[in-house]
């Protein structure tokens, strides 16, 4: 659940520009400029969008803008072996290291790696401070398995533009992968304050505080990453178990329905609520949203074993036992749903069944250490 990886950031060229030098020439590039707007206006990739750059190239062949975003449109639609042709005549025409950068992004996707680099580092070597360039190489390297150089690429990136915000998320990528989690929370740190709006960065820090244990931390990353974006389904659960970690419980709470009211068929929403409400004793609660819950998951044996439990603490004897026979019957190495199932046996005075439960639970899971101390309590 939120988990965020590399960003790489490729946008339409929409530069105009022509080499013929005579009249009628430079008049018809002009026109095919024009065209080329018309196209990048549409921007979704349709066959008339199409059809206007092929328009665009054919009154000015050399516009090497038209080419290229014909080629882009051809990578959009999977035609690969059209799009690199593309691509490739476009830097005939002019040799653009954006050009370059697109067409690394191409190869990186066909998982030509060398040859991505090799683009990557072309497009370098005519624009030292390509941002796109220093992404686009760092992928590449992480594909191949060299996680250092990607690293190294990050790094340089990092010391050449140090304004930007997506090589320093890209680093921190990086060396959290490399599990250097320190300097990774620095490097996320740096992004959100090159770029407050840096959602992802945010949530990423986040995610890797709340690991780090700085739940503090985490919760205020957290905080300021639905400031940003609101509808964030799993940030407010994020959110909300770092919230319920910190012991702000009635906060999780709200947390967790927020999360439900955005995605009603979030299991993992009711799932933590259920727990909360059974942990806080608001048993009959936590039965109505465990029902629900189960109205359109009713496969989910952790599920059944939750109802169980709040119904057993109503008092509702025979409806917790149908729902932990059922939640063993849909995964029978739930060693907890057989726990449970001992604890009901008990109170119901049924000895034998009890410890054939909490032996069955410890079979499944011997560090099960409440199973094994529900069977202590039973034998003695």
């Amino acid at each position: 659940m939120v988990r965020l990886g590399f960003v790489v950031v490729l946008c339409v060229l929409s530069v105009l520009s022509f080499g013929r030098g005579d009249a009628v020439a430079a008049d018809d590039c002009l026109k095919a400029g024009a065209i080329v707007k018309k196209a990048i206006a549409l921007g979704d990739g349709s066959d008339e969008e199409r059809e206007l750059y092929e328009e665009a190239r054919k009154l000015c062949p050399e516009m090497a803008e038209a080419t290229f975003n014909l080629g882009l449109i051809f990578q959009k639609a999977g035609e690969f072996k059209a799009a690199e042709e593309h691509m490739r005549v476009a830097i005939s025409h002019r040799d653009d290291p954006r050009f370059r950068v697109g067409l690394g992004r191409l190869l990186l996707e066909q998982g030509q790696y060398d040859s991505a680099a090799e683009q990557y580092s072309l497009a370098l070597a005519k624009a030292p401070k390509s941002s796109d360039s220093y992404q686009g190489l760092a992928a590449t390297r992480q594909k191949q398995g060299r996680l250092q150089d990607a690293i190294t690429v990050m790094e340089r990136a990092r010391n050449t533009i140090p304004t930007d915000p997506v090589s320093a998320f890209n680093l921190a990528v990086l060396y959290e992968n490399s599990n250097r989690y320190a300097e990774s929370i620095e490097e996320y740190r740096r992004a959100t304050v090159l770029n407050p709006s840096f959602t992802k960065a945010w949530v990423s820090l986040g995610v890797l505080e709340e690991r780090q244990g700085g739940l503090s931390s985490a919760k205020l990353a957290f905080e300021r990453a639905l400031e940003l974006e609101s509808s964030d389904v799993g940030v407010f659960l994020k959110l909300a178990e770092v919230n319920e970690r910190l012991g702000h419980k009635d906060m999780a709470q709200l947390g967790y329905r927020r999360a439900m009211a955005l995605d009603p068929t979030n299991l993992m929403a009711y799932d933590h609520l259920g727990a909360l409400l059974i942990e806080e004793h608001s048993y009959q609660e936590a039965e109505k949203i465990l029902l629900k819950a189960l109205s359109f998951a009713g496969t989910n044996s952790k599920l059944w074993n939750a109802l169980g439990r709040a119904q057993m603490e109503v008092g509702d004897t025979e409806s917790a036992k149908k729902s932990f026979l059922k939640s063993i019957e849909l995964d029978s190495s739930n060693a907890k749903a057989h726990n449970n199932l001992g604890v009901l046996y008990q109170r119901m005075g049924k000895k034998e069944q009890s410890l054939r439960a909490f032996q069955d639970a410890l079979r499944l899971d011997p560090s099960l250490t409440t199973a094994e101390h529900n069977m202590e309590l039973l034998e003695n």
